[in-house]
Order: C-alpha cells, then sequence, then structure tokens
C-alpha cells in the first residue's frame, strides 16, 4: 500500500470535503489506517496527530508547519511520508499569509533535504517546482530567499530520477535464471513467485540505509527462505539452493549505488557496535547532518569534533533515544550529560537507586548493598553518601554518574562535556577510569582536546566543507587527536574551545577546558531529557 499512498492521499482528503457525511466519516477513519504504512519514525509517532489534524482541517496547516519545524528528524524522509506531508507544504505555500508561505517553504527545502531516494519525491515534483517557480519573483524578500534554497534542494534531491522497480527487476530476473540451472523440475508458477518475492524480500533488508551486518547474513537467510518454498515442489541437489541465494544478493550488490558499494568493500571483517549510514539529524528548521554514517567499532573511542552548533549534542540525544533508524534496540547504552538533572532535597544513595537498571525497568527497591559496591568502585566517600546531590561539586557529580554508569554495564557509552566543572585531579580519574572499560564502545563530545587526545581511539569530524550552516557529513579519522592535528592542523587550529587559543599538542602543557555546544543544541538537549533517558537506559 506505501507505495500508492502519492495517489491515495489526494483522493482522501477529497473524500474529508465530500458533502456526503458517511464518505467524510470514511475518510477520516480510513487516514489513520493509511498512516500505519509510513516508514519515517518522526512523521509515523510525533507528527502523526497534527497531520491529520491539519488533512481534515485547513485551519490547523500553519500549527502542523510550525511542530514539523520544531521536530528532531533522525531518519531519512521517504514517500509514504511525504505524501501525507507534502499536501500540508503545498497548501501552505498557496496561503495568503506571508508567514504561512516562508515557513512552509522552509519546511518543503527541509524536507527535500531529507529524502533518501530520488524516486520517493517523483510524484511531488510536477505539483512542488511550479510554486517554486512563481514565488522566486514573490513580492516578500524573505519568501524569495526561502524559495530559492528551496528550490535547489528538491532539485538536488530529484536528481536524475531512476525507475525504482529497475532493481527489482534485475534481481527477480537472476533468482529465475538461477532456479531453471539449479532446480528444472520446478514449476513454472513457483518458480515465478519465488522470483518476484525473493526480490521484494532483499529490497525490504537490504535496500535504503546499507547495514553491513544485514548482508552478511544476507546469503544465509535468503536460502532458507528460498528452501522452504522450493521443498514441497521439487528437490535440489547439494548447494544448489546456496548458489541460487549468492546469485540473488550478489546481483543486489550490483544494482547498488557507487557510494554503497564502496561501504560494503571498506567494512572487511569489522565488528561494529554501531552500523548506520545516511543517517540524517534536523532540528528547528536546520539540517545539520545529512547522509552522514555513524560507524562506531566495537571497543573504540570516539571524540566527536566540530564547530558548535552543528549538532554534536543533538546526535548524542538521539543515540541515547535509539529512535534512530537501524539502531540496535539491544545494543546497552548509557549517557553521561554534562550536567545532573535532580531535584532539591534527594542525597547520593537514593539518586543512584531511582537510576538503577531495576528501579528504571519498574521493579521493586534496589539492594542497599549493590548500591554501596558501585560506589566503593569509583572511590566515592563515606562521608559524601549521604549528602543531597545538588551539593556537590563537579567532581563529585562526575563521579556520581560514573558510578551510575557502571550498575548499567553498557556496551556503549556516550558522554556529552564530561569534564565541565572538573578539577585536573578529577579529569585524571576520570580519564584513567575510561580508559580501563576494555570492549566498551565510547561516543565524546568535549572542548577539553588534551582530554580528547588521552581518551580517544578515533577523532569523527564533522564536516560541512567551511560553509556556516551546510549540513555536515562524518569524516572518521583512525588516530588519536594529537596525530590529527599534525594531519590535519587548518582543521584543529579552527576547532572552537572556550579560551581563544587553538588546541595544544600533546607536548604542551594541559590546561582545564570546559564548553558546551550553543544555545540551540541545549535546549534541544533539555527538551528530550526525560524522553532519551528512559529509552536510553532500558
Amino acid at each position: 500500500m506505501g507505495p500508492c499512498l502519492p495517489e491515495c492521499i489526494p483522493l482522501v482528503i477529497e473524500c474529508l470535503n465530500d458533502s456526503n457525511a458517511k464518505v467524510q466519516t470514511a475518510a477520516e477513519e480510513a487516514l489513520p489506517v493509511l498512516c500505519s504504512c509510513v516508514q519515517n519514525a518522526e512523521v509515523a509517532s510525533t507528527l502523526r496527530d497534527f497531520i491529520i489534524d491539519a488533512l481534515k482541517k485547513p485551519d490547523k496547516t500553519f500549527d502542523c508547519v510550525e511542530e514539523v519545524l520544531m521536530t528532531t528528524f533522525c531518519n531519512p524522509m521517504d514517500g509514504t511520508s511525504l505524501a501525507f506531508m507534502m499536501p500540508i507544504i503545498i497548501r501552505g505555500i498557496k496561503d495568503a499569509n506571508y508567514e504561512l508561505v516562508k515557513k512552509s517553504t522552509v519546511c518543503a527545502s527541509n524536507l527535500c533535504a531529507l529524502i533518501k531516494d530520488s524516486s520517493d519525491i517523483a510524484p511531488f515534483v510536477p505539483l512542488l517546482l511550479p510554486l517554486l517557480e512563481k514565488n522566486v519573483e514573490h513580492s516578500s524578500p524573505n519568501i524569495r530567499e526561502a524559495t530559492q534554497t528551496a528550490r535547489e534542494r528538491l532539485l538536488e534531491g530529484a536528481g536524475d530520477l531512476v525507475d525504482p522497480a529497475k532493481r527489482g527487476t534485475a534481481v527477480g530476473a537472476c533468482v529465475r535464471d538461477s532456479l531453471a540451472a539449479a532446480v528444472p523440475s520446478l514449476p513454472e508458477p513457483v518458480a515465478t513467485y519465488l522470483s518476484h518475492t525473493c526480490a521484494a524480500l532483499l529490497e525490504e533488508r537490504l535496500g535504503g540505509v546499507v547495514r553491513v551486518q544485514n548482508f552478511r547474513h544476507a546469503v544465509p537467510a535468503t536460502e532458507q527462505w528460498v528452501s522452504s518454498i522450493v521443498e514441497p515442489y521439487a528437490t535440489a541437489e547439494g548447494g544448489a539452493l546456496a548458489q541460487v541465494a549468492t546469485a540473488a544478493v550478489e546481483n543486489f550488490k550490483s544494482q547498488l549505488p557507487e557510494e554503497a558499494r564502496a561501504i560494503l568493500a571498506k567494512s572487511g571483517d569489522k565488528d561494529f557496535a554501531l552500523d548506520m549510514q545516511n543517517i540524517i539529524l534536523a532540528f528547528a528548521g536546520r539540517v545539520l547532518l545529512r547522509k552522514a554514517d555513524v560507524r562506531f567499532e566495537r571497543g573504540h573511542r570516539y571524540g566527536l569534533i566540530g564547530q558548535n552548533g552543528t549538532g554534536k549534542t543533538t546526535l548524542l540525544n538521539r543515540l541515547a533515544a535509539k529512535d534512530i533508524n537501524g539502531f540496535p534496540q539491544e545494543l546497552r547504552t548509557w549517557y553521561i550529560r554534562h550536567e545532573v538533572l535532580c531535584d532539591d532535597g534527594i542525597d547520593v544513595r537514593t539518586f543512584l537507586k531511582d537510576k538503577s537498571p531495576a528501579k528504571l525497568a519498574g521493579g521493586g527497591d534496589v539492594d542497599d548493598a549493590f548500591v554501596e559496591a558501585t560506589l566503593d568502585q569509583v572511590q566515592f566517600p563515606e562521608e559524601y553518601r549521604a549528602a543531597f546531590v545538588n551539593s556537590l561539586s563537579g567532581g563529585w557529580k562526575m563521579r556520581m554518574s560514573v558510578a551510575i554508569s557502571i550498575m548499567h554495564e553498557p556496551e556503549l557509552l556516550l558522554l556529552d562535556e564530561p569534564t565541565n566543572h572538573l578539577d585536573r585531579e578529577s579529569i585524571e580519574w576520570l580519564t584513567k577510569h575510561l580508559l580501563s572499560l576494555t570492549g566498551v564502545t565510547m561516543g565524546i563530545v568535549s572542548h577539553d582536546y588534551d582530554f580528547i587526545d588521552e581518551v580517544c581511539t578515533d577523532v569523527t569530524h564533522y564536516d560541512n566543507g567551511g560553509q556556516l550552516g551546510k549540513p555536515c557529513r562524518f569524516v572518521y579519522y583512525p588516530m588519536t587527536f594529537s596525530e590529527f592535528q599534525k594531519l590535519k592542523p587548518e582543521i584543529a587550529a579552527g576547532l572552537p574551545r572556550i579560551d581563544s587559543g587553538p588546541p595544544k599538542s600533546a607536548s604542551q602543557p594541559a590546561s582545564e577546558v570546559s564548553g558546551s555546544e550553543d544555545v540551540s543544541e541545549l535546549s534541544e538537549s533539555m527538551s528530550s531529557v526525560s524522553a532519551s533517558e528512559s529509552a536510553a537506559n532500558d
């Protein structure tokens, strides 16, 4: 049903305004059902009610557009999502209200920047492009500027439109030919069914964003599925169906874009704790990351560096919430924020109990001995354990946060500005602790580049090509920060920090540095604390 939505939704909207009350009611009942086909997580959950409301009531268009602009997008925009979004955006662009026109145009611009495939935007180009061409000459300079950007992104997203069925047709033909050679006695209708459904199965599992792990399991999974269909009708010689599965997967790979094939070629036998390609990140009407690859090898410690406002803290929030499409939900994840949020009057022991795995899972009381043993591990003084959390210094709050992370035994540990408000002794203790965590994958945001150099095995640079406001992509450097500084001195020298100087080299004296992302990221971070904490700390 999903691929048909661009044609279906306009017809449903017409029925919403039908003079026949029964037709209206049927259309209203159909909308939530059709919305279940949407693939984008933000559209399917956060924005769902706003979109359905706006489709029913045109006077809700402004509210819906504003909500879209304030939503943090972590997943690509697909055709099913655009089918619901574009009628509202187009309505807003046609409106007489200049503010709504501008916001709808900005919204259209961002959505075009978030599409994962040109075929997703194809049905809407004939509808949207004429409106943008017209508004390039709009009387409002703000609308003209927003329209120009939206037009460029629409044309860039559309690119050279490719037949979306091309890959499936090629894979299906390959399966059919392989089956004819491997199992000549297989009835024709079964072979036809297998060729179509095998192509669809591979498209579902391997299409879109490249996930190396899925490709590693693709051949045995395909062989098992093909065998279950063939066995009731024919007998295949040993290894014949494995050859069919291998041919199908290899044919699928050959149909991938060059960039995707390069990702598979470079992966080798690496063990990735996180392997998510072409992710996007948009917040408050801005696209922060576009076509970025989050690929963290297990046990490596990644220092995330870049200009303020590029989305470093926002990314940690979304990783902690596990709401990026393709995030392995079974991966134990814990997030140590740069600020400890605690109500007044809560002592250290009580705070640890409230943040324990059992408590967050809705369980009963936490064993006191477990809490005490955890505090012992971080050398937390006995006399401070009854103290109120908000009375502690930055160093002791950090030890308490580390103690909480120990209770959760994370496989992925995220840290945002962990050295803020710490003295040198506390930083040294934290460094030693993090280095002792063998096998734990880490993502660290910090303006203390001496700390990054001591702790991190890899540097991940938010690269926007030096163009302010341009969406970033990730460039990975498998080296320490001091090695990165020698390799890319121009990038290292331009990194933001609280003091005015460039990052110190390994030979210079260490200095205490603090810093955090800009106000927009801090606002997003605070607004998502409760949601992401419960998801990350499961």
